[in-house]
């Protein structure tokens, strides 16, 4: 859906866009015990960047994707750390940019969801950006709502170090 502006005339000049992204969770039990490839790592404890992308691939194609059909299908591969590999089938198309709320409003208003690296204590975090509500002229990191695959529903402004993100062209 296309960003609702405020009726001209109002005082407000808000801005809310909401994508139906479903929101899914690393550690369901349907997926949670599933490897990164051939490694110890599971989808319940390091699969959030996954996860991210099957919310995302399922906005994207209109098909429910979870992190085990993304792996069951082969379309994510996964290096010897458990990684999600850049050449494999599903990570290809994407692009990464620098961390800009203005990338990340924009980026949303042409019906696009963003996928942000947080950091914390030397660990990266994927999350996964679905909604802006305030005013474009004046972006705090409380106006944009977030999926976080291992934590819950919540804000960008919840972190407070972001490194890049990561969006479908």
């Amino acid at each position: 859906p296309a960003p609702v502006d405020t009726p001209a005339g109002t005082a407000s000049s808000d801005v809310s866009i909401q994508l139906d992204v479903p929101y899914l969770l690393a550690n369901d039990k349907r997926w949670s015990s599933i490897k990164l490839g051939s490694t110890s790592y599971i989808v319940g404890k390091n699969g959030g960047f996954l996860t991210c992308m099957a919310m995302y691939e399922s906005y994207r194609l209109g098909i429910e994707e979870t992190p085990a059909t993304l792996i069951n299908s082969g379309r994510a591969k996964f290096s010897s750390d458990g990684g999600l590999l850049f050449s494999c089938d599903l990570y290809a198309p994407y692009k990464s940019a620098a961390f800009s709320v203005e990338l990340i409003y924009d980026l949303l208003c042409n019906n696009k969801p963003v996928i942000v690296w947080a950091n914390n204590g030397g660990k990266h975090y994927a999350e996964l950006c679905y909604a802006f509500d305030g005013n474009p002229s004046n972006m705090e990191l409380s106006d944009f709502s977030i999926h976080d695959p291992l934590n819950g529903t919540s804000f960008l402004s919840d972190w407070s170090d972001f490194s890049r993100i990561c969006y479908y062209p």
